[in-house]
């Protein structure tokens, strides 16, 4: 396109957003609010990723070995572990570290001890670790099919509900998120019909005289764009200046979880919402201009 085209093409949008003051401040107040609300649920996802990310490290599976395994095949068995797919690390824990460990868990050491009379009940295990938490079930159900181990724990039952509801939760703040974007777009595609339907005359003959379609479209484009920065620099601002405020008050509810700090999501927040507010306001442009054009 000729860079006399250009001069006509970039002062369009600002004159249609100064002659359509009110649609054009409607558009932008939705565009926030759908904005921010997809912010809180995208910062949502994103802490709740971290939770079940810290909470997920530390699943660990716990193969304890048969009383009739010896110690001269534990190198060999740990070995052949190491080969699965999907495993990450095999620890050999001895029934003395194991009794240690429980002991330092109880927080009495020394009744633990006494209680047992020298004896350890406890057999020789590994603990294994998945590369990711997903596939600890696949490589519990593996070891359990090897005559080695007595015994397989993971947490049967508790693991896969964890990753179950982190999974409801993650789609759900998505599905939230793509339900306030179409909100988004429907409300900026009525403002440029707006916008369109009243130049209706002006591009009829544009059209006459031999503009393009795409000579005629890029103001619009241009001022949706706009419109879905404008907006999203708002929210951005506005989710900015709470984010704080509310981990605080939810960390003051919830002690016992770690959010993440302003510091760690403002990249990501920033690009993810000027990215969507544009494309937002883009999409919402085109699909606005698309039927106004057939003149």
């Amino acid at each position: 396109m000729k860079l006399s085209s250009w001069r006509y093409i970039l002062p369009e949008p600002f004159i249609s957003l100064k002659r359509n003051g009110w649609m054009s401040f409607a558009a932008v107040v939705t565009m926030v609010i759908s904005l921010f609300l997809c912010g809180i649920f995208w910062l949502l996802v994103m802490n709740i990723d971290n939770m079940a990310y810290d909470v997920e490290s530390d699943i660990e599976i716990m193969a304890y070995l048969d009383d009739t395994v010896t110690e001269d095949r534990f190198t060999g068995i740990a070995d052949l572990v190491k080969t699965f797919d999907h495993v990450e690390s095999v620890t050999l824990v001895s029934k003395e570290e194991g009794l240690a460990e429980m002991a330092q868990k109880l927080g009495d050491v020394d009744t633990v001890y006494a209680a047992l009379d020298g004896e350890n009940p406890l057999p020789n295990a590994f603990r294994i670790r998945a590369t990711e938490a997903q596939y600890v079930v696949d490589v519990a159900q593996h070891l359990s099919g090897m005559d080695q181990f007595e015994e397989i724990n993971y947490g049967q039952g508790t693991v896969e509900d964890l990753l179950n509801f982190t999974g409801i939760l993650r789609n759900a703040g998505f599905a939230i998120m793509a339900l306030l974007g179409v909100a988004a777009v429907v409300l900026i595609m009525m403002t440029i019909r707006l916008t369109v339907y009243s130049r209706r005359k002006e591009i009829e003959l544009m059209k006459y005289i031999g503009a393009t379609n795409w000579f005629i479209r890029w103001p619009f484009i241009l001022e949706g764009a706009i419109l879905g920065l404008i907006g999203a620099l708002i929210a951005f601002l506005c989710l900015v200046v709470s984010y704080d405020h509310i981990v605080a008050y939810a960390a003051s509810k919830i002690s016992f979880v770690s959010f993440l700090s302003l510091s760690t999501v403002l990249g990501p927040l920033a690009v993810g919402l000027l990215g969507a507010g544009i494309l937002l306001g883009i999409l919402g442009s085109v699909v606005g201009v698309i039927r106004f054009l057939k003149v």
